[in-house]
Protein backbone atom coordinates (compact mmCIF):
# COMPACT_ATOMS: atom_id res chain seq x y z
CA UNK A 1 0.00 0.00 0.00
CA UNK A 2 2.67 2.49 0.83
CA UNK A 3 4.97 0.89 -1.68
CA UNK A 4 2.50 1.38 -4.56
CA UNK A 5 1.98 -2.29 -5.16
CA UNK A 6 -1.70 -2.31 -4.10
CA UNK A 7 -4.59 -2.40 -6.59
CA UNK A 8 -8.08 -0.94 -6.33
CA UNK A 9 -10.98 -3.27 -7.20
CA UNK A 10 -14.41 -1.84 -7.96
CA UNK A 11 -17.47 -4.04 -7.40
CA UNK A 12 -21.00 -3.17 -8.41
CA UNK A 13 -23.81 -4.63 -6.40
CA UNK A 14 -26.63 -5.43 -8.87
CA UNK A 15 -29.41 -5.48 -6.30
CA UNK A 16 -28.68 -2.12 -4.78
CA UNK A 17 -26.80 -0.51 -7.60
CA UNK A 18 -24.02 0.60 -5.30
CA UNK A 19 -20.42 0.52 -6.32
CA UNK A 20 -17.93 -0.50 -3.69
CA UNK A 21 -14.20 -0.02 -3.85
CA UNK A 22 -11.73 -2.09 -1.98
CA UNK A 23 -7.94 -2.17 -1.88
CA UNK A 24 -6.33 -5.48 -2.71
CA UNK A 25 -2.64 -5.89 -2.05
CA UNK A 26 -0.62 -6.93 -5.02
CA UNK A 27 0.28 -10.57 -4.96
CA UNK A 28 3.94 -11.22 -5.51
CA UNK A 29 4.88 -14.43 -7.07
CA UNK A 30 7.19 -16.34 -4.81
CA UNK A 31 9.86 -18.35 -6.37
CA UNK A 32 9.99 -21.91 -5.36
CA UNK A 33 12.82 -23.10 -3.07
CA UNK A 34 13.25 -20.03 -0.88
CA UNK A 35 13.16 -22.22 2.21
CA UNK A 36 16.00 -24.30 0.70
CA UNK A 37 18.10 -21.17 0.14
CA UNK A 38 17.48 -20.17 3.75
CA UNK A 39 18.55 -23.64 4.88
CA UNK A 40 21.83 -23.45 2.93
CA UNK A 41 22.45 -19.90 4.15
CA UNK A 42 22.05 -21.14 7.74
CA UNK A 43 24.46 -24.02 7.07
CA UNK A 44 27.08 -21.56 5.73
CA UNK A 45 26.67 -19.38 8.82
CA UNK A 46 27.08 -22.40 11.10
CA UNK A 47 30.13 -23.58 9.14
CA UNK A 48 31.68 -20.12 9.35
CA UNK A 49 31.06 -19.97 13.11
CA UNK A 50 32.44 -23.50 13.57
CA UNK A 51 35.56 -22.59 11.56
CA UNK A 52 36.01 -19.47 13.64
CA UNK A 53 35.62 -21.49 16.83
CA UNK A 54 38.22 -24.04 15.66
CA UNK A 55 40.60 -21.23 14.70
CA UNK A 56 40.18 -19.52 18.08
CA UNK A 57 40.73 -22.84 19.89
CA UNK A 58 43.94 -23.41 17.92
CA UNK A 59 45.16 -19.91 18.71
CA UNK A 60 44.47 -20.38 22.42
CA UNK A 61 46.33 -23.72 22.41
CA UNK A 62 49.28 -22.07 20.63
CA UNK A 63 49.26 -19.22 23.18
CA UNK A 64 49.28 -21.67 26.09
CA UNK A 65 52.14 -23.60 24.48
CA UNK A 66 54.19 -20.42 23.96
CA UNK A 67 53.54 -19.31 27.52
CA UNK A 68 54.82 -22.66 28.79
CA UNK A 69 57.91 -22.38 26.59
CA UNK A 70 58.65 -18.90 27.91
CA UNK A 71 58.26 -20.09 31.50
CA UNK A 72 60.61 -23.01 30.85
CA UNK A 73 63.17 -20.75 29.15
CA UNK A 74 63.02 -18.26 32.04
CA UNK A 75 63.71 -21.04 34.54
CA UNK A 76 66.57 -22.30 32.35
CA UNK A 77 68.09 -18.79 32.19
CA UNK A 78 67.87 -18.45 35.97
CA UNK A 79 69.55 -21.84 36.40
CA UNK A 80 72.33 -20.95 33.95
CA UNK A 81 72.90 -17.58 35.65
CA UNK A 82 73.23 -19.37 38.98
CA UNK A 83 75.74 -21.82 37.46
CA UNK A 84 77.65 -18.92 35.93
CA UNK A 85 77.87 -17.12 39.28
CA UNK A 86 79.13 -20.31 40.94
CA UNK A 87 81.75 -20.89 38.23
CA UNK A 88 82.88 -17.27 38.32
CA UNK A 89 83.35 -17.42 42.11
CA UNK A 90 85.26 -20.69 41.78
CA UNK A 91 87.41 -19.22 39.00
CA UNK A 92 88.19 -16.09 41.06
CA UNK A 93 89.18 -18.27 44.03
CA UNK A 94 91.46 -20.43 41.87
CA UNK A 95 93.07 -17.34 40.34
CA UNK A 96 93.72 -15.89 43.79
CA UNK A 97 95.32 -19.17 44.92
CA UNK A 98 97.57 -19.14 41.84
CA UNK A 99 98.59 -15.54 42.47
CA UNK A 100 99.38 -16.30 46.11
CA UNK A 101 101.37 -19.41 45.12
CA UNK A 102 103.83 -17.35 43.06
CA UNK A 103 106.82 -16.35 45.16
CA UNK A 104 108.50 -13.35 43.52
CA UNK A 105 111.67 -13.74 45.60
CA UNK A 106 112.09 -17.34 44.43
CA UNK A 107 111.55 -16.29 40.81
CA UNK A 108 114.14 -13.52 41.22
CA UNK A 109 116.66 -15.88 42.82
CA UNK A 110 116.29 -18.55 40.12
CA UNK A 111 116.50 -15.95 37.35
CA UNK A 112 119.73 -14.49 38.72
CA UNK A 113 121.49 -17.71 39.71
CA UNK A 114 120.33 -20.35 37.27
CA UNK A 115 119.63 -18.19 34.21
CA UNK A 116 122.30 -15.52 34.72
CA UNK A 117 119.92 -12.58 34.58
CA UNK A 118 120.77 -9.21 36.14
CA UNK A 119 119.22 -5.79 36.54
CA UNK A 120 119.76 -3.42 33.60
CA UNK A 121 122.15 -0.47 33.79
CA UNK A 122 120.69 3.04 33.59
CA UNK A 123 121.71 3.39 29.93
CA UNK A 124 119.77 0.21 29.07
CA UNK A 125 116.40 1.50 30.36
CA UNK A 126 113.67 2.71 28.00
CA UNK A 127 110.71 4.77 29.17
CA UNK A 128 107.38 4.67 27.37
CA UNK A 129 104.49 7.09 27.64
CA UNK A 130 101.31 5.62 29.05
CA UNK A 131 97.86 6.43 27.71
CA UNK A 132 94.64 6.38 29.73
CA UNK A 133 93.41 3.13 28.19
CA UNK A 134 96.61 1.22 29.13
CA UNK A 135 96.81 -0.59 32.42
CA UNK A 136 99.33 -2.46 34.53
CA UNK A 137 98.52 -4.91 37.28
CA UNK A 138 101.06 -5.00 40.10
CA UNK A 139 100.63 -7.67 42.73
CA UNK A 140 103.06 -6.33 45.28
CA UNK A 141 106.02 -3.98 45.67
CA UNK A 142 109.37 -4.98 44.23
CA UNK A 143 112.55 -3.99 46.14
CA UNK A 144 110.61 -1.72 48.46
CA UNK A 145 109.38 0.68 45.74
CA UNK A 146 106.02 0.49 44.08
CA UNK A 147 106.09 0.77 40.30
CA UNK A 148 103.96 3.22 38.38
CA UNK A 149 100.67 2.00 37.00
Amino acid sequence: MEDGSAAFVLNENEATGMITCRVVPAVTKKRGGSHIRGFFRAIWVYLALASLLILMTGMICQYISLTGSITFASKEVASLESDYATLRTSNDNELQEIREAINIDEVKYRAMTELGMSYPDSDQLEKFSQSDDDYVVQFREVDGTKQEK
